[in-house]
């Protein structure tokens, strides 16, 4: 919606964090084509590992540099959560957004769930059944005991807050 709505004679500046870059040209080349005015000035690709101190600088610094005034985190949480919160400083004037895998989807790598799926929230259980055990998304087994950890830890903190306030 923002790539759409981008113009009023100001372009939209967008640098992309994360992915690989293949998923990341395509996905840059849709955006623009959302818009005359969207612009993708930076793609940077960190490796999938922790980057040294060395390359966080250098990254935080290059997507400085750019001035972009979108930033889209594409790692997954927590890590796209830890960037934004570190390097926020370095571009206050700029809307962060961490959004996992929304580079696979606007690559046209990935299909979105059906809309019931996406309005409810569950679109998770769709991905659950769509990834083959063994694949890089995890097994289901994975997938369901982490569902399970996070519901439990949900119904945990509800507690201890109604516990909270009595």
């Amino acid at each position: 919606a923002l790539c759409k709505d981008a113009g009023d004679g100001n372009a939209l500046r967008i640098a992309m964090y994360g992915s690989t870059k293949d998923l990341t040209t395509r996905a840059a080349k849709h955006l623009e084509s959302l818009s005359p005015h969207a612009r993708v000035v930076t793609a940077i690709n960190p490796p999938f590992r922790p980057l040294s101190p060395g390359e966080a600088v250098e990254h935080s610094a290059a997507l400085a540099e750019a001035a972009p005034n979108l930033v889209l985190v594409a790692m997954g949480c927590p890590e796209q959560e830890r960037v934004i919160a570190d390097w926020y400083h370095h571009i206050p004037s700029a809307l962060w957004v961490g959004v996992g895998g929304t580079f696979d989807f606007l690559a046209g790598e990935r299909k979105r769930a059906p809309r019931l799926f996406r309005a409810t929230g569950t679109e998770w259980i769709v991905r659950m059944f769509k990834n083959q055990p063994g694949s890089a998304g995890g097994t289901w087994a994975e997938t369901f005991r982490h569902s399970c950890g996070s519901c439990r830890d949900a119904f945990c903190n509800a507690v201890a807050a109604l516990t909270l306030e009595l």
